[in-house]
């Protein structure tokens, strides 16, 4: 498990990577206003769950929010990349899901934490 966290927080970090500079060029311009927006916010979360993965494949104790964390980050990210090219407002319903996932991730690294003396 260790391993998948390590490749899956690289791929994220990775994509977050290329669709922000994919956005920040090729897109400028092309999507509205508010697509840009849209799309600078799933950069931020994609980057920020990416690191927040790695730091979950270290101990046995953080795996479990690591898995919310990866599929919170991707689920959210994802459906603002969408929103924000396509205008399918449909994926916009999607977010909160990957929302929702995020915050359990982050909730299971406290409750990983619960019984630490330091």
């Amino acid at each position: 498990m260790v391993n998948a966290l390590v490749r899956i927080g690289g791929l994220m970090g990775f994509l977050g990577v290329g669709f922000g500079a994919f956005g920040a060029h090729a897109l400028a311009g092309q999507i509205s206003p508010r697509g840009e927006d849209q799309w600078r916010t799933a950069t931020t979360y994609l980057l920020v769950h990416a690191l927040a993965v790695l730091w979950c494949s270290r101990s046995p104790r953080t795996r479990t929010a690591g898995i919310f964390l990866a599929a919170g980050g991707v689920i959210f990210a994802g459906s603002l990349y969408l929103l924000a090219y396509t205008r399918i407002g449909a994926f916009g319903a999607v977010a909160p899901i990957g929302g929702i996932l995020a915050l359990a991730g982050w909730l299971a690294v406290i409750v990983s934490a619960s019984g630490d003396s330091g």
